[in-house]
Protein backbone atom coordinates (compact mmCIF):
# COMPACT_ATOMS: atom_id res chain seq x y z
CA UNK A 1 0.00 0.00 0.00
CA UNK A 2 3.20 2.31 -0.05
CA UNK A 3 1.47 3.71 -4.09
CA UNK A 4 -1.88 4.53 -1.62
CA UNK A 5 0.12 6.33 1.02
CA UNK A 6 2.23 8.22 -1.63
CA UNK A 7 -0.69 9.22 -3.17
CA UNK A 8 -2.43 10.72 0.23
CA UNK A 9 1.13 12.43 1.20
CA UNK A 10 2.70 13.57 -1.89
CA UNK A 11 5.91 12.25 -0.18
CA UNK A 12 7.63 9.09 -0.43
CA UNK A 13 9.53 9.56 3.02
CA UNK A 14 6.12 10.63 4.94
CA UNK A 15 4.77 7.88 3.61
CA UNK A 16 7.03 5.33 4.22
CA UNK A 17 7.24 6.98 8.12
CA UNK A 18 3.47 6.51 8.30
CA UNK A 19 3.71 3.08 7.25
CA UNK A 20 6.69 2.67 9.81
CA UNK A 21 8.93 1.29 6.52
CA UNK A 22 12.54 2.72 5.73
CA UNK A 23 13.31 5.17 3.34
CA UNK A 24 15.66 3.09 1.71
CA UNK A 25 13.15 -0.19 1.65
CA UNK A 26 10.15 2.42 -0.09
CA UNK A 27 12.91 3.55 -2.88
CA UNK A 28 13.99 -0.40 -3.57
CA UNK A 29 10.20 -1.21 -3.82
CA UNK A 30 9.14 1.54 -6.26
CA UNK A 31 12.33 0.58 -8.34
CA UNK A 32 11.10 -2.93 -7.65
CA UNK A 33 7.82 -1.59 -9.88
CA UNK A 34 10.07 -0.10 -12.61
CA UNK A 35 12.06 -3.22 -13.02
CA UNK A 36 8.73 -5.37 -13.45
CA UNK A 37 6.74 -3.32 -15.54
CA UNK A 38 9.20 -0.93 -17.01
CA UNK A 39 7.27 2.21 -16.23
CA UNK A 40 7.39 4.14 -13.08
CA UNK A 41 4.50 4.45 -10.41
CA UNK A 42 5.82 7.53 -9.23
CA UNK A 43 7.49 10.57 -10.62
CA UNK A 44 9.43 12.84 -8.12
CA UNK A 45 10.10 16.40 -8.25
CA UNK A 46 13.13 17.78 -6.35
CA UNK A 47 14.02 20.21 -4.39
CA UNK A 48 12.27 23.86 -3.95
CA UNK A 49 10.98 25.67 -0.98
CA UNK A 50 9.44 23.38 1.43
CA UNK A 51 11.76 19.89 -0.50
CA UNK A 52 10.50 17.41 -3.18
CA UNK A 53 7.02 16.39 -3.98
CA UNK A 54 6.42 12.71 -4.96
CA UNK A 55 2.86 11.82 -7.47
CA UNK A 56 1.30 8.56 -8.53
CA UNK A 57 1.45 8.53 -12.24
CA UNK A 58 -1.09 7.14 -14.31
CA UNK A 59 0.75 3.43 -14.20
CA UNK A 60 0.97 3.90 -10.59
CA UNK A 61 -3.15 4.69 -10.28
CA UNK A 62 -3.47 1.59 -12.52
CA UNK A 63 -1.42 -0.53 -10.70
CA UNK A 64 -2.88 0.63 -7.47
CA UNK A 65 -6.83 0.18 -8.96
CA UNK A 66 -5.65 -3.40 -9.90
CA UNK A 67 -4.37 -4.33 -6.57
CA UNK A 68 -7.40 -3.16 -4.50
CA UNK A 69 -9.48 -5.43 -7.06
CA UNK A 70 -7.81 -8.36 -6.21
CA UNK A 71 -7.89 -7.95 -2.31
CA UNK A 72 -11.28 -7.47 -2.45
CA UNK A 73 -11.54 -10.18 -4.79
CA UNK A 74 -9.29 -12.19 -1.92
CA UNK A 75 -11.27 -10.97 0.76
CA UNK A 76 -14.78 -12.57 -0.89
CA UNK A 77 -12.95 -15.73 -1.59
CA UNK A 78 -11.56 -16.07 1.91
CA UNK A 79 -15.75 -15.20 3.49
CA UNK A 80 -17.37 -17.42 0.57
CA UNK A 81 -14.75 -20.15 2.01
CA UNK A 82 -15.27 -19.21 5.55
CA UNK A 83 -18.81 -19.45 5.44
CA UNK A 84 -18.42 -22.90 3.47
CA UNK A 85 -16.55 -24.40 5.95
CA UNK A 86 -17.31 -23.25 9.18
CA UNK A 87 -20.47 -21.71 8.50
CA UNK A 88 -24.51 -22.50 9.75
CA UNK A 89 -25.26 -26.21 9.04
CA UNK A 90 -28.84 -26.31 7.09
CA UNK A 91 -28.81 -30.18 7.94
Amino acid sequence: MLLKAIEQTGSLNQACENMNLSYSKGRKMLKDILEETGLPAIEFKHGGLGGGQAKITQHGKELLETYQAFLSDVDNSISSLFDKYYGEKND
